[in-house]
This record gives structure tokens, sequence and C-alpha cells, in this order.
């Protein structure tokens, strides 16, 4: 029977953060082997016959994709798992910390101290309003997280933080292969999923994607998968079959690189990166993403310091840009305007 209590923070695990997860506990210990690979390699893909990049459309088609990157790179305070403080988190995806805290719900669920059955149902209120309800099930009836293992969640304007949007929709995520430390959470993770108008800020996704991480001693190494993503963000619409390459630090350094390819208005482009993107909070810093059609003509997004980004077109084979809308901020690609 589903049974409503207070969520603890650490369950829901700050709604996008892999930082301070149990998925990748920073707590954990003991060895693990090297069984599950983050792959690290640029997704490929291919622009569409019909798109179209030129001086006269590559502000609007850079527009799109400085949306499509802010919707991907939500910020928050977070509440780290191991001290319980505070700490500013880029974040990879609406869906990854999800997957995240998802996975700490089944390990929760499934520990030696929740002795439960084989399928469990559980209603909670989120720590800031709305609600959450997980349905967990340990396909082996193990009491431990293994391949096989299922988890779903539906979010009712659940908040985690005063500070970040209400989350609303649904997600599913099923172990492919699992590490545990020694203390029987994840160390490393290969799994697959889907949700359903996920949202949060004006942000949704639908579709379905395949993640992979692993806690190395310095660093969390992370990849999201998507495919046919509907991705909707204030003023567009894209279509992502994206692979997104996340490693955060220990110090809390970030880089995000991105490859596949992106659906907008109709035509889909090459997305790749030249130079990952440098965090700060959720903007980018440093590093460049670009957006490729048929013809080789390229829209770039160059980040800079101080919240600024230069959109600049490049003709095929061109080494400069031949046009350049410089010092935008990020931040007005919050909105739709």
């Amino acid at each position: 029977m589903p049974h409503p209590k207070a969520i603890e923070p650490r369950l829901l695990l700050v709604h996008l953060s892999l930082l301070g997860s149990a998925v990748l506990s920073a707590c954990g210990g003991g060895g693990s082997s090297d069984d599950i690979v983050v792959p690290t390699g640029a997704r490929s893909g291919s622009a569409s016959p019909g798109s179209n990049i030129s001086a006269s459309n590559y502000q609007s088609l850079g527009g799109s994709g400085a949306r499509s990157v802010l919707a991907m790179n939500q910020s928050a305070s977070t509440s780290s798992a191991a001290g319980g403080t505070s700490t500013p988190a880029s974040l990879p995806t609406l869906v990854a910390a999800q997957a995240a805290s998802f996975v700490e719900g089944t390990a929760v669920a499934l520990s030696a101290n929740r002795r439960i059955a084989a399928s469990e149902t559980e209603s909670a209120a989120c720590p800031y309003g709305g609600s959450i309800v997980i349905i967990a099930n340990d396909a082996d009836n193990s009491k431990t997280l293994s391949a096989g293992d299922s988890v779903s969640a539906t979010l009712n304007n659940c908040k985690v933080d005063a500070s970040i949007p209400a989350i609303n929709g649904s997600m599913s995520l099923k172990i492919n292969a699992v590490e545990l430390d020694s203390h029987k959470e994840p160390s490393a993770l290969d799994a697959s999923g889907s949700f359903t108008r996920l949202s949060a800020g004006g942000n949704s996704l639908t579709g379905s994607y395949r993640l992979w991480s692993r806690k190395n001693a310095d660093r969390l190494v992370m990849r999201m998968s998507f495919s046919d993503v509907s991705l909707t963000a204030p003023g567009m619409t894209a279509v992502l079959n994206t692979d997104l390459y996340a490693e955060v630090m220990s110090t809390g350094a970030t880089t995000y690189t991105y490859s596949g390819t992106a659906g907008i208005g109709g035509q889909t482009y090459e997305v790749s990166q030249n130079g990952s993107f440098s965090l700060n909070g959720s903007l980018p810093v440093s590093g460049a993403l670009r957006l490729k059609d048929a013809a080789g003509n390229a829209v770039e997004l160059k980040a800079k310091a101080g919240a600024l980004v230069d959109i600049q077109f490049y003709p095929a084979g061109a080494n400069t840009p031949a046009s350049t809308l410089a010092n935008q901020s990020w931040n007005l690609f919050l909105s739709a305007n």
C-alpha cells in the first residue's frame, strides 16, 4: 500500500544534480571493477538535405541553440549528501539527476535496512511542496540493487528547494548494470529509461535515454544519450538525438560536451563542440558549440567570461567567422524574446 510521508531531500537528491548524489556517492568506499565504461567518443550524425544556415538566419538558429543549452544546463542550490551543506551546482539535464535520485530511491528501498516486497509503491511529500510517487521493483527479490531492477516516478509540482522551480511529469529507469560500493550503494551505473513531459521552469522533456555514470577518485563522469527526445524551452522546440558527456570535478569544476543532431524548425542539424563547455554555475564561460547544415555552413555559440556568448556564422570551409553577433548575455535566451 502507498504510504505518505515527508520525503528527505537526500532521497530525491536535488532534482537536477549529480553532485553529491548516491548514484555516485561521495561517501562511498570499497573497490569497483571496470565493467561499466562510460563512453567518451563523439556521437555521429548528419544534417538533413534541406537544412540551411546563412548570414540571414544564423542569429535565429543560434538563439535556438542557446535556449537548448540553457534548458540542458539548469542550475540550483543543492544539498550535498555527504555534508548536507548548500552548494551551487551545474546540472547536466532535467533527467540525469532524476535518474540519480530514482536510483538512490531504489537503493534505499532495497537495502537490508528496509526489507520490502519485490515491488513497492511509495507516495511522499516533497520538501518545499508538491508530491512524488515512486514505484520500485526488485526484479530478482535480492534486496540489493542489481541488473533488471527498475524504478518509475510521477512528480506533481514537486519542489526540493525553495529557490528552484517545481517539477512535473514522469520518468522511468531500468538498470542494465550496476557496481556497488562497500555500503551497497551505486558507484557506477548503466541504465535506460524514458520520461514523459518531465518539466521544470518552462523546459520540458519527452523521450527515451541511456545513462552511464561512474565516480572516480577526483570526479564524476557521466554520459546521457537522448533518442528522439522532444525538448520544449521558452520560444523553441527541438528534437534531440544528442549525447551529453559531462565531468564534474570534486572541486565543482564542470565541463560538458555535446554531439549528435538536433531538429529545429523541421530540419536536422549536426551538433558538435569546438572545445568543451566549462561552466560557472549553469552558464558556459568557455568552449563553443556548433550547429552545421548539410552544406557545411555553421553557426557557433562561443562562450565567454561574464555570462556572455558570441553567435558566429561560418560559411562552409571557413576558418574565421563571416559575421558575428557579439557579447550577447546568456540570460537573454532564458525567455522567448
